[in-house]
């Protein structure tokens, strides 16, 4: 009897020990539970999406801004190009190699000198007015110059044209700068005309070049 006695409070004993031990389980889980949920987003680990709970790297965390951070890294456009300093080197050395060619192509240089007054009007006129050439290529490259520069910006190619050296290099540029003011606004090239410092048969000069629609320089 006694046996039988002490047999059953051993099964109570153990039967209590194991209920105890399965609630401290179980309440355990559930406070791990409660604490990955509170815990704020950037602080989540590889736990909560199926890893093994190592902190998840910067890199990878999910928070709508490091989405938005990451996308906006993506599409930002990157701008590279090359400073007016190394583009203006550029087109020189281009031209210079146009120039030393035994079998000179006029169109090709032609085509360089006017993509240089595209982006740098002063700096392509201020090196074409110093090459050594002969007068004829000098004329029509100052020709090309002013032309270029009038198509664009006439108010600043007739600056430029009428502080030139007085000589051929400036009334080829004149000439080319007058015909720019009669394609684009004649009553206001004749008005600029008639206020430089220029003599008055220089003056006449252009002046029949805007008004006449068939003058070609």
């Amino acid at each position: 009897m006694k046996t039988k006695l002490f047999i059953a409070s051993v099964l109570l004993i153990l039967l209590a020990v194991l209920a105890f031990v399965l609630l401290n389980k179980k309440n355990t889980a559930s406070t791990e539970d409660e604490t990955w949920y509170r815990l704020p987003p950037t602080s989540q680990t590889k736990k909560d999406y199926g890893g093994h709970g190592k902190p998840l790297p910067t890199s990878e965390q999910t928070t709508p801004e490091a989405k938005n951070k990451k996308a906006s890294t993506k599409t930002r456009p990157t701008k590279v190009s090359a400073s007016d300093s190394e583009s203006n080197k550029k087109f020189q050395e281009e031209l210079e190699k146009l120039l030393a060619k035994p079998d000179f192509d006029w169109d090709e240089f032609d085509k360089l000198l006017r993509e240089w007054m595209v982006i740098n009007p002063v700096a392509a006129a201020g090196w074409a007015i110093k090459l050594s050439l002969a007068e004829e290529d000098k004329n029509t490259t100052l020709a090309v110059v002013a032309e270029e520069w009038a198509r664009r910006d006439t108010i600043a190619a007739s600056e430029w044209a009428i502080k030139l050296s007085d000589g051929k290099d400036r009334d080829v540029a004149l000439c080319k700068v007058a015909s720019g003011w009669r394609h684009k606004d004649s009553i206001a090239g004749k008005k600029w005309v008639e206020g430089a410092n220029l003599p008055d048969d220089k003056k006449k000069e252009l002046l029949k070049i805007i008004n006449d629609k068939d003058t070609e320089k």
